[in-house]
């Protein structure tokens, strides 16, 4: 037994990776960043498991990005898992839905795509523990992504990254449609999808959560209908998005993360303490704050607005009420219908439950949405 614990401002995530790959080590390699953490288990250099605490890594978002599930489906699923206890993707086999093929290719897609995401951290922790990994009493579907294929990929997607950045400068940016060309060419259906979204005036950041998709997933595309001449970006005429916290002191914004918590300010409070541990990494309040954080909006929801609750709209809204809101309150308005349940709504949704539920909560002291009935 053995391991290897580092900084990856000094051994970069790629490096680590093809060193385990090339030794073919087997251990479980959590990785850092503020209070994200993502955790592998490795089998012979190989990726044979991945969680994620960021719920644009969970599984059932890229079922439903790859047009596998709906998100109703998707809901139905978790209500089976609940009842159940049986994994995910096993449950989707069972009962038909889903192959096993696919779920398999599905799976290989998350594992990597986790990876190649903390890859692109310049700042944060790694911790690898030789010897066996968690999975050893746990039933899964089997399936290894190999590190130095994923190693691989990462070189190839620095330069969609360096075109994306140049490109397109934030995840702020809209897009204006080339109606012309748009027209005469063939598209597939992620494409068609993007370019529909753009014409509604979404964001990068907007059009990420419509799609259920990891970031890359939208900039590799995004990158290619700019170059293409069939989307040209334009900054946005309303700023909606809540800007960047001032880098206050770490305790400061602990303390205004407390002050949140105990004000049920889910949200404010998160990005106080993504704020504290961006200033502060090796500060182990950040990771406690977001553990209590978790654990209060949880214990709170109950009493601010149930998840049996089905939300209404109390009016249509204008075009540019919906304008003026930001990627999260405007994907979460659009799966108000009546019909689905407050927790239909946040358990599918490429966000925290406590995001959602702010959010939800928000739009019922404003009177946009009616839970009465």
């Amino acid at each position: 037994m053995g391991g290897i614990k580092g900084d990856l401002r000094v051994m970069p995530l790629s490096d680590l990776a093809i060193w385990l790959a090339n030794r073919g080590l087997s251990g479980t390699l959590e990785v850092a960043r503020q209070t994200n953490r993502i955790v592998f288990d490795i089998e012979d250099g190989m990726v044979a498991r991945a969680s994620s605490n960021n719920p644009r890594h969970y599984f059932g978002q890229f079922l439903v990005h790859f047009g596998l599930l709906t998100e109703d489906q998707l809901q139905r699923a978790f209500e089976t898992q609940d009842e159940t206890e049986v994994l995910l993707g096993r449950i989707l086999v069972m009962i038909g839905i889903v192959p096993e093929e696919q779920v398999i290719q599905t799976l290989r897609v998350k594992f990597a795509e986790n990876l190649l995401g903390a890859m692109r951290w310049t700042d944060g922790t790694f911790n690898f523990e030789e010897g066996r990994t968690r999975i050893k009493n746990r039933p899964r579907i089997e399936v290894a992504v190999p590190l130095v294929d994923i190693h691989a990929e990462a070189l190839v997607r620095a330069q969609t990254w360096e075109s994306f950045q140049r490109l397109i400068p934030s995840r702020m940016v809209m897009f204006g449609v080339n109606a012309h060309k748009a027209g005469k060419r063939r598209r597939d259906e992620l494409d068609t999808r993007i370019i529909g979204l753009a014409q509604q005036g979404l964001s990068v950041e907007a059009i990420t959560l419509e799609l259920h998709a990891t970031d890359y997933q939208v900039a590799v595309r995004l990158v290619a209908l700019v170059q293409q001449g069939l989307l040209y970006p334009r900054e946005p005429s309303v700023q909606v998005e809540a800007p960047e916290l001032t880098a206050d002191l770490p305790q400061s914004h602990a303390d205004k993360a407390m002050d949140a918590i105990a004000n049920r300010q889910f949200t404010a409070a998160f990005r106080h303490v993504q704020a504290g541990a961006k200033n502060e990494p090796d500060n182990p309040q950040f990771q406690a704050l977001r553990s209590e954080l978790e654990k209060r909006s949880a214990e709170s929801s109950a009493t601010l607005l149930s998840k049996d609750a089905v939300p209404k709209l109390t009016d249509p809204l204008d075009p540019m009420q919906t304008r003026r809101m930001t990627a999260k309150q405007r994907y979460l308005l659009a799966r108000i219908d009546g019909k689905r349940s407050v927790q239909s709504i946040i358990q599918v949704s490429p966000m925290h439950d406590f995001e959602a539920m702010d959010i939800l909560q928000q739009f019922c002291d404003d009177e946009v949405v009616d839970v009465s009935g």
